[in-house]
């Protein structure tokens, strides 16, 4: 139990300064510091710091696969499901020392480290809303897509709203996103997309 508690204790510091600080700006002295441990935990549990990266990645975007998993296993029409997950996506997407701070640094340059840390998670996620897209398909809810471009189209905005939060605070004069925004944001952007692709009664 006691190494579960230290391994997690070093991949929330790690987390968390990478959110803050950026991978090269933070070393291993200081993960272990902030961890309150010593370095040789660290090459114990994680090898080293590359590894700790790769880890933190995969919680978080596994945390994200879970939550699409127990949205798709409702009963629920994928408006809904859509809703459901752009609200939870943006929630953990915006929170203070989100993976998602480590990985728009990553792209910030250049994008090289991703496919190795975060190329298998992202197709795995890819792939559970294209199941949940194609399910819909099946049955006869939207019509036949293209459903790589709307998991793309769909994952963009919420990810959108995270990087340029700053400037969506100015246009709306307002700090911060609220559970109440995110709800309306949600419903707003799978409305719009549901224009575009829900089944109408004259087709086939």
């Amino acid at each position: 139990m006691a190494h579960i508690e230290t391994r997690q204790r070093i991949l929330d510091a790690a987390t968390e300064m990478f959110a803050s600080c950026g991978y090269d700006g933070v070393s291993v002295r200081d993960i272990a510091a902030k961890a309150g441990v010593n370095i040789g935990a660290i090459s114990y549990h994680f090898g080293g710091k590359e590894n700790l990266l790769k880890a933190a990645v995969a919680e978080g975007l596994g945390a994200a696969r879970q939550t699409v998993a127990d949205i798709n296993s409702e009963s629920l029409p994928l408006d809904r499901k859509l809703e459901i997950v752009f609200g939870r996506f943006l929630e953990f997407l915006s929170g203070e020392y989100s993976i998602s701070k480590i990985i728009i640094a990553e792209l910030l340059l250049g994008g090289g480290r991703l496919p190795e840390i975060a190329g298998a998670h992202f197709t795995k996620l890819a792939g559970d809303m294209r199941s949940m897209i194609k399910q819909a398909v099946d049955a006869g809810e939207i019509r036949k897509t293209d459903e790589t471009l709307l998991f793309i189209s769909f994952a963009s905005f919420p990810a959108y709203l995270v990087f340029a939060k700053p400037i969506v605070e100015i246009v709306r004069g307002e700090k911060g996103y609220s559970k109440a925004f995110i709800r309306k944001a949600a419903r707003h952007h799978v409305r719009v997309l549901f224009d575009g692709i829900r089944k109408r009664s004259d087709e086939d």
